[in-house]
């Protein structure tokens, strides 16, 4: 319990530094028209649990990391996500009113504004990665390969491939449970798996951390959607075809489960301070 509590403490204190980070982010940008920037920030400060960042944080102390700059380098993660979901609410996709609890950015803005606000959170995550600071600060090979993780796993070869699958998930007759936690892999998990890969790559970590962080991206993600999933079941608003309505909540906790013992046992290969990862799975996964 006490465990818990203290990881429940980091949490909080991950997202502040963030939130604190990403209104210094929106507050320095100038000569960009308004409306845009309100949109963005909008966007990106209207809630959210700023997990991708407390994961590529934790893997980042996990393998050794110091520097106070890496809550920058997280921001950039997390503005990408927020990307997604932006554009994921547009008519063209989810045609989603709400996004956590409030408007989202297309109901608030328009269409239009909501489309390129969502551009210019996916070109701005990777321009704050490029900067010359980070360069220095964490070895440009490093931000080089942080750049190339992201753009492959956020990209063609991961959620952009996951996100084109999903849209056409209810015609697939024939979906296989490989097949939906494969979707699910590039859809969530690649950008979870990026985040944990770029922390750890951040910390100058050897190749069998870095391989070893992206594992547990990714069983964290599928573990994270499928959860989810549950929630949708439960709330009687799960209107696709996911793993909860395909084998029902008890089966989908048994998955749940199943990863979060996978990830136990990746993190007991290493010999850092694994305790707040160890607890971040009980923590959200109740």
């Amino acid at each position: 319990m006490q465990d818990e509590i203290l990881t429940r403490k980091k949490i909080e204190n991950i997202r502040e530094k963030v939130n604190f980070k990403l209104e210094e982010y929106f507050s320095e940008l100038r000569g960009i028209e308004k409306n845009l920037i309100d949109a963005m920030r909008y966007s990106v400060m209207s809630g959210g649990k700023r997990l991708r960042p407390c994961i590529l944080i934790m893997f980042y102390e996990l393998c050794g990391g110091k520097s106070e700059k890496i809550y920058e380098i997280a921001c950039a993660i997390e503005i990408l996500h927020t990307y997604s979901l932006v554009h994921d609410d547009l008519p063209c996709m989810d045609n989603d009113e709400f996004r956590r609890g409030k408007k989202s950015t297309q109901a608030v803005y328009g269409e239009a504004a909501a489309l390129l606000a969502g551009d210019a959170l996916l070109t701005a995550s990777f321009d704050i990665l490029a900067r010359n600071e980070f360069s220095e600060e964490f070895g440009e090979k490093n931000m080089l390969r942080a750049i190339k993780i992201l753009s492959d796993m956020a990209g063609l070869g991961g959620m952009i491939s996951g996100q084109a699958e999903d849209i056409n998930i209810d015609k697939n007759s024939n979906l296989t449970d490989k097949d939906l936690l494969k979707i699910y892999e590039n859809k969530t998990a690649m950008l979870f798996s990026a985040a944990a890969k770029i922390g750890a790559v951040c910390a100058m970590a050897d190749d069998k951390l870095i391989s070893l962080a992206e594992k547990y991206g990714k069983y964290f993600g599928i573990a994270f959607q499928v959860f989810d999933d549950i929630a949708d079941f439960e709330k009687d608003t799960g209107k696709k075809v996911t793993y909860a309505t395909l084998h029902g909540q008890e089966k989908s906790y048994n998955l749940v489960r199943e990863y979060v013992d996978v990830m136990m046992n990746l993190l007991e290969q290493t010999n850092g301070e694994t305790s707040y990862l160890k607890n971040f799975s009980s923590v959200l996964f109740k």
